[in-house]
């Protein structure tokens, strides 16, 4: 059930002489006190509310529509919409409509309501993680995604890798280290050759990878200098270069960051 918690009353503002609607160039500016939140996770039971404020002279109206339906509630300058405990129908795209008196200038700010869906909590996938302190070995790069519902990224084609470099880069906002191979310029993805060596598989699926990225004389299994191997199974889990998109063959051992991303639907 919704409760409608409104400010003020519905009028216009008006002169002394003709109670008409003093319209003016600044009738026209809209500025927002504060833009209903999304709440894309929202539980059923829980509480929620959606606030709608906003300032103009002379005061602006608000109303609100559910999935474009009018909710037929008006007021001036602020309203909340108040969901004590929320249902699965109460669910849906709620649009907040501020219109000044007497211009006609109108604003529509559109929030959701919605269920707790990976997408919906984590945004469009991919969603970078770990981009600053959270470095993690292979094992605990693809647990820490499994905790939250996800899992390590994998590109299935050049606009998906595309998107994982994006996401990467809207995290972390930093240059590349001099050192190539330093940890902090790659990052874990969801690709493995350790159940047979140089058949490229995803983690999840099993199935063959169709997609590659390598960078230029990759992947090269490399096991360590001749006099002291650093791992016997050599290099057999995928990162990608946070900058250039390109991939390489790495040690599971390796700490760095790493993409999640959500399930992908079958």
């Amino acid at each position: 059930m919704i409760f409608f918690i409104l400010s003020g009353l519905l009028f216009c503002a008006a002169t002394a002489s003709s109670r008409q609607p003093t319209c003016n160039a600044e009738s026209q500016k809209i500025q927002m006190v504060k833009e209903p939140a999304s709440f894309t996770g929202a539980k059923v039971g829980s509480r929620v509310e959606v606030v709608c404020a906003a300032i103009a002279e002379p005061l602006p109206s608000i109303s609100w529509l559910k999935d474009g339906a009018d909710l037929h509630v008006h007021t001036n300058y602020a309203s909340t919409l108040l969901f004590e405990s929320i249902t699965e129908e109460d669910y849906g795209t709620y649009t907040c409509v501020i219109s000044t008196c007497c211009n006609g200038v109108t604003r529509k700010i559109t929030t959701v309501v919605g269920e707790p869906t990976c997408e919906n909590e984590h945004g469009s996938a991919p969603v970078a993680f770990g981009a600053d302190r959270e470095y993690k070995t292979y094992g605990d790069a693809k647990a820490a995604c499994e905790a939250l519902g996800m899992r390590l990224a994998v590109a299935n084609s050049a606009a998906e890798n595309t998107a994982l470099v994006d996401a990467m880069k809207a995290a972390f906002q930093r240059p590349l280290k001099d050192t190539k191979f330093d940890p902090d310029n790659w990052a874990w993805i969801g690709g493995s050759d350790r159940e047979s060596e140089g058949k490229w598989q995803d983690i999840y699926s099993k199935q063959p990878l169709k997609y590659f990225n390598w960078m230029k004389k990759q992947p090269d299994n490399w096991k360590g200098k001749k006099k002291k191997v650093y791992n016997s199974n050599g290099q057999d889990f995928l990162s990608i270069n946070r900058v250039t998109g390109q991939w390489d063959d790495s040690f599971a051992e390796h700490k760095r960051p790493y993409i999640c991303q959500c399930p992908v639907e079958a």
